[in-house]
């Protein structure tokens, strides 16, 4: 059987950690992964900075694959510009050193984000509906999709797009809501801590578990339209109050606990449910329970911050 080359760009994320044994359990696949810094990742690894469009056409010509899943990005910076040197710089090295190295075949499935929606005037929101990015991270993938479709309508180079709304679970760095909510209240059950500082608990937002959306990803680059984009999430909000409060049930504590809202954290996205038509069209569906992996995530940082149950 013809082996089919998979190259994972950013494979040191926490998507990557979820999407690499995911895909090691499917037949028929040689997967190679590659990150700024060395990762032990259980597959063929190279070190690549791909910013660099030297370095990207070299780390290509080495692969050669035949589907590329791009996970290299930033999420979050004090530096503005650092949203685009990073989201549009790696995902338009990628495109121009397929075009220039002949490799029109390989199949790219870029991350976008539902931050490119900002502010919605309909919701559910669904992939036609008005880009309104709210800050530099939501334009920075908007410009990487604007990117992109150019590329494809000119070249019709085979390129995915996906949306993920809230992405969730073990592994996901503690600047995220979960986690940090998870590790602000062990403290508070182990060392005494009074409370918690928090930002906006009344948003609501589309929590989607990493393991649902990483079977997505490879079910778009199987199945989707190339140049098309793909909603990702559940269909469902949930309060980012009511997601804390299962977690201080999960570990036992008074909900009267004390909760602090920071000045100036106020969410500037209040609601945004996603429309996901699309992709359950192609036969995918959550499946996922969030209160299960809730209390998994519990034990994951319980574990790696040294507490004992």
């Amino acid at each position: 059987m013809l082996m089919k080359k998979v190259l994972i760009t950013g494979c040191g994320s926490f998507t990557a950690g979820h999407l690499m044994p995911f895909l090691l359990q499917q037949k028929g696949l040689s997967l190679t992964g590659t990150d700024r810094e060395q990762v032990t990742s259980g597959i063929e690894f190279i070190k690549a900075d791909l910013t660099g469009r030297t370095e990207t056409e070299a780390l290509l010509r080495n692969v050669r694959p035949d589907l590329i899943i791009n996970l290299a990005g930033l999420n979050k910076s004090d530096r503005i510009y650092s949203f685009f040197d990073l989201n549009l710089t790696i995902a338009r090295n990628i495109l121009e050193s397929l075009l220039y190295l002949s490799m029109h075949d390989c199949k790219t499935l870029l991350i976008s984000s539902s931050a490119v929606y900002g502010n919605v005037v309909q919701d559910p929101v669904n992939e036609s509906c008005p880009a309104n990015p709210v800050n530099a991270y939501g334009f920075s993938k908007l410009a990487m999709e604007h990117m992109a479709m150019d590329l494809f309508n000119k070249y019709n180079l085979p390129v995915f797009l996906v949306r993920p709304f809230n992405l969730y679970g073990t592994g996901q760095q503690k600047t995220f809501v979960i986690p940090a909510f998870i590790n602000s209240l062990l403290k508070v059950k182990y060392e005494g801590e009074r409370g918690l500082n928090t930002g906006d608990l009344e948003s609501e937002r589309d929590f989607l578990h990493v393991s649902d959306a990483v079977k997505a990803y490879w079910l778009i680059l199987q199945s989707g339209t190339p140049g098309k984009a793909y909603n990702l999430g559940t269909g469902h909000v949930i309060k980012i109050h009511d997601i804390l409060m299962k977690i201080i049930d999960i570990l036992g504590l008074d909900r009267h606990i004390d909760i602090v809202k920071q000045s100036g954290c106020g969410s500037q996205v209040k609601t945004i449910t996603a429309d996901i038509t699309g992709i359950t069209q192609l036969g995918w569906a959550p499946v996922a329970d969030m209160d299960a992996s809730l209390r998994e995530i519990v034990r994951y940082e319980m574990t790696h911050a040294g507490y004992k149950n």
